[in-house]
């Protein structure tokens, strides 16, 4: 990578509240399952995969785009968030709704306070973390909690939890799905040969359902039916790119997922089961909306009063 490439580079990174990345080579031991997914997502690329890791700044994994080469970074604060979410969801505490309502509520204010730290809003970020723990200790009755200690505020994140686990399906979907998502779109922008399988279909499909959803709400989501709508509504186009690197992210799990399990300290690692893994991305994408919804509400928590009544 020349200067001028690795200076842009950062720079972009600095967009995402990336201050430092460094090669995946340097962040995880191998052999590790990760090289089984690059080792399916590379062969489709015409442009060279460089994969930074970084456990600051934002929890997102994220592709950046207009380079020579197919920069994607993997955010070890991502994985920490939605795995904390799926120990809620998977733990014991519906027998409590109580407490399971009140640490949903903390676990909402805490990816909140990520949003409004993405978004310099930092007075809005520390309310709602401080928020979020106080109700995650019982509003200070007892010192009950869920989570990593070093998830405050861009801090970092620790993966060992997830790491010591043996490779399986749900261990597949946490660490690597939303990475794989934006490998999905690595590889959607430099394809080096055509996709797999059969020819793309959605296309009618989103545009109908997007249709119909128009005529039945046309104040809510007319604007987004444009093709050319703005970076911030989902317009069909966009619709159309994330279904595909969705398609495409799940296709490279069920490819590298023979080869994970194979990182199992046993004799005879266990077969991969498609249907676990089926599962297992289903309750993902559950998490992912609980994420997005948090996004929305902390948006709506930082509009003017004009913007609001816009």
């Amino acid at each position: 990578m020349d200067p001028l490439d690795r200076l842009a580079l950062n720079e972009s990174l600095r967009a995402y509240g990336v201050s430092a990345a460094v090669p995946q080579e340097s962040y995880f031991v191998s052999p590790h399952p990760i090289d089984e997914l690059l080792a399916a997502a590379r062969p489709q690329l015409a442009k060279p995969l460089v994969v930074l890791a970084a456990d600051v700044g934002a929890p997102e994994h994220f592709f950046l785009d207009g380079l020579d080469f197919l920069p994607v970074v993997f955010s070890a604060r991502y994985v920490g968030l939605t795995y904390r979410l799926s120990s809620l969801l998977l733990g014991d505490l519906f027998s409590m709704p109580d407490l399971l309502a009140r640490m949903s509520q903390s676990m909402a204010l805490e990816a909140m306070a990520e949003f409004f730290l993405l978004a310099q809003k930092d007075e809005f970020a520390c309310y709602a973390f401080c928020r979020g723990r106080f109700l995650a200790s019982g509003g200070g009755r007892q010192t009950f909690m869920i989570g990593d200690l070093r998830s405050l505020l861009g801090v970092g994140t620790d993966l060992w939890e997830i790491e010591r686990q043996d490779v399986s399906e749900s261990y597949t979907v946490d660490m690597f799905l939303g990475f794989a998502h934006e490998l999905g779109h690595a590889i959607d922008r430099s394809r080096a040969r055509p996709a797999a399988g059969p020819p793309w279909c959605m296309d009618d499909l989103i545009t109908n359902a997007v249709a119909y959803f128009a005529a039945q709400a046309p104040g809510l989501i007319g604007q987004s039916y444009r093709e050319d709508g703005p970076a911030d509504v989902l317009s069909i186009k966009r619709l159309r790119t994330e279904i595909a690197a969705d398609v495409t992210g799940c296709r490279l799990l069920a490819q590298a997922m023979r080869g994970m399990h194979a990182h199992n300290q046993t004799p005879e690692p266990a077969e991969p089961d498609l249907a676990k893994l089926v599962a297992a991305i289903s309750l993902h994408f559950i998490m992912l909306e609980f994420v997005n919804t948090c996004w929305r509400w902390a948006q709506l928590a930082t509009m003017t009063p004009d913007a609001g009544a816009q």
